[in-house]
């Protein structure tokens, strides 16, 4: 198999805060493409989740219901284990 070649990074930098860009990675053929699509497929279902519970959040605001605690807890621990990005390092 050959060496990998080195993956650059790349900065992407809005207002002075710094997001690591999605870099594509060596290419190791099907295994790589698939592995590509895997993640593009992550990328789709992340953003799902986080419309659909958008949605149902503010189905629950709009009708000045109590939310759940195990959706709060939930969300609590969901957002604790998430890095923040405004942090540098």
């Amino acid at each position: 198999m050959p060496a990998a070649r080195p993956v650059p990074t790349k900065l992407l930098s809005i207002d002075g805060i710094n997001f690591l860009s999605f870099t594509m990675g060596p290419n190791y053929g099907v295994l790589g493409a698939t592995f590509k699509v895997t993640r593009a497929l992550q990328v789709a279902c992340m953003v799902a989740v986080i419309g659909m519970t958008a949605n149902f959040i503010s189905e629950v605001v709009s009708q000045n219901a109590t939310p759940p605690p195990v959706l709060i807890g939930t969300l609590s621990v969901v957002r604790v284990s998430m890095p923040d990005p405004c942090t540098r390092n």
